[in-house]
C-alpha cells in the first residue's frame, strides 16, 4: 500500500485517536490519570529524542530495520526508557507519593515543555555544535531536560494551594514564585508560539541569513515564542477572565494537537502550493481549528470512555483528563505512526515534514530555481 498525502496523515491520524480511545477505555479513571498518565509523560520526554532529535535513526541498529519491526523496535524503547525515567521521578521529585503527586507530574510536563523548545527552536544547540556525534548530543540534551527543568520548577512553581489536600506533600513542594498552574500554562503558551514561525516557512525570518544561525535564531524563535504566549495569557486570564487551567487544557493543549497534526502528520495539507505569508495565515487557522474541534470530540467522548468527570475548580477533572489524552496519549503516537512506523502500513517509508529551519533552506532552493528560471526567460 503506497497512499499520498493527505489520505495517508488522515488514516493515521484516525487510526490514532481510535487506538488512544481503546487504550483509555482499558483503564480506570483513577488509574488513567495517576499512574498511566504519569508514566506517559516520562515516555514523551524520551520521545523527544529518540523521533524528534533522531528521527527515529539512532541507535543505528533499530534505525536500520525494515518496516513494521523498525516501529515495533523503536516503540518498545521507547517504553522501556519511559519506564526508567518514571522510576527515577518517582524516587526523586515525587518523593515515593503513589499514585504520583501533582509536583511530579508538573515537573514530567515541563520537561516536555523544555525538550520541544530545545529541539525545533534551539536545534539541540549547543550540544550538537560541541558533540558530533548524533547520539551523544541526543543524550546530553536529553539529560539537559531535567537539570534545566529542576532549575524551573524549584523558582517558579509553588504548591502551596494544594495545602490541606490529601495529594500535597510540603516536603515536595519547591515553594517557588508562582501558582504551580501559571507558569506551566505559559509554558504551554510557548509551545503554541513555538509552531508560528513553522506555518510560515520561517518567514520573513529567513530573508535575513545572520537571523537564521544559532544561537542567534533559537533566540528570536523563542522571543516570539514568549510574545505569544504572553498575549494567550494576557487575553485569555487577564482580560477575558478565563480560569488559567482552562486556558491550558482547553485551549493550548488542544491547540498543539492541531498543529502537530496539520504540520506535521499531513503536512501543511492542503496550503503547501500558496506562497507566504498567506500560507501561513491559512495552516495558522486551519490547525487552531481543527485542535480545538478535536478537543470537543475528546469531550464528547469522554463519559463513555471514563465515566463523568467534573470540570473545573477545584479537581479539574474533565480538564486534566483532555490533557492527558491529548499531550499525553495521541500526540505520541502520532509521533509513533509517522516517525517509528514511517506511516506504515498506509504508506511506503516517508519521515515527518522537515522542521521550519530545514523548510527554509528548501524555499531558499526553491527561490534559487524560480530567480534562475526568470533570468532565462529574459536571455
Amino acid at each position: 500500500m503506497n497512499i499520498k498525502q493527505p489520505v495517508t496523515g488522515l488514516l493515521a491520524t484516525a487510526t490514532v485517536i481510535a487506538a488512544s480511545w481503546c487504550i483509555i477505555a482499558c483503564f480506570s479513571t483513577s488509574t488513567f490519570m495517576g499512574w498511566f498518565g504519569f508514566y506517559l509523560i516520562c515516555c514523551v520526554t524520551v520521545q523527544t529524542v529518540l523521533a524528534f532529535a533522531w528521527l527515529g535513526q539512532h541507535p543505528h541498529c533499530l534505525g536500520k530495520l525494515a518496516q513494521p519491526a523498525k516501529g515495533i523496535a523503536f516503540t518498545l524503547l521507547n517504553a522501556a526508557l519511559g519506564a526508567v525515567v518514571a522510576a527515577i521521578l518517582f524516587y526523586t521529585v515525587d518523593g515515593r507519593v503513589s499514585p504520583p503527586s501533582p509536583m511530579a507530574v508538573h515537573y514530567g510536563i515541563l520537561c516536555i515543555i523544555l525538550s520541544y523548545a530545545w529541539i525545533f527552536m534551539w536545534q539541540g544547540w549547543p550540544f550538537t555544535s560541541i558533540f558530533k556525534r548524533p547520539m551523544v548530543s541526543g543524550i546530553a540534551l536529553f539529560i539537559s531536560y531535567f537539570i534545566a527543568g529542576y532549575v524551573f520548577f524549584r523558582y517558579f512553581f509553588n504548591f502551596a494551594f494544594l495545602k490541606g489536600s490529601s495529594v500535597y506533600s510540603s516536603a515536595n513542594d519547591p515553594g517557588g514564585l508562582f501558582m504551580a498552574w501559571q507558569p506551566l500554562t505559559v509554558g504551554m503558551g510557548v509551545i503554541v508560539g513555538m509552531f508560528l514561525p513553522m506555518c510560515f516557512d520561517m518567514w520573513p525570518i529567513y530573508k535575513f541569513p545572520r537571523l537564521m544561525k544559532q544561537p542567534v535564531l533559537g533566540i528570536v524563535w523563542s522571543a516570539i515564542s514568549a510574545i505569544v504566549a504572553a498575549l494567550i495569557y494576557h487575553v485569555g486570564i487577564d482580560m477575558m477572565r478565563i480560569d488559567v487551567v482552562m486556558v491550558m487544557a482547553r485551549y493550548t493543549v488542544p491547540f498543539t494537537f492541531g498543529f502537530i497534526v496539520v504540520l506535521f502528520i499531513v503536512q501543511g495539507w492542503p496550503f503547501t502550493k500558496f506562497a507566504q505569508p498567506l500560507k501561513g495565515v491559512l495552516t495558522t487557522t486551519l490547525s487552531l481549528l481543527l485542535g480545538y474541534a478535536l478537543s470537543l470530540v475528546y469531550l464528547a467522548i469522554a463519559p463513555l470512555l471514563s465515566g463523568r468527570l467534573l470540570s473545573g475548580p477545584p479537581t479539574y477533572g474533565l480538564e486534566i483528563w483532555l490533557a492527558t489524552a491529548l499531550l499525553g496519549l495521541s500526540c505520541p503516537l502520532l509521533a509513533v505512526s509517522a516517525i517509528y512506523f514511517e506511516f506504515w502500513p498506509f504508506s511506503t517509508p516517508e519521515r515527518l515534514a522537515p522542521s521550519g529551519v530545514d523548510q527554509v533552506e528548501e524555499r531558499n532552493m526553491q527561490d534559487r530555481r524560480h530567480k534562475e528560471d526568470l533570468a532565462d526567460s529574459f536571455r
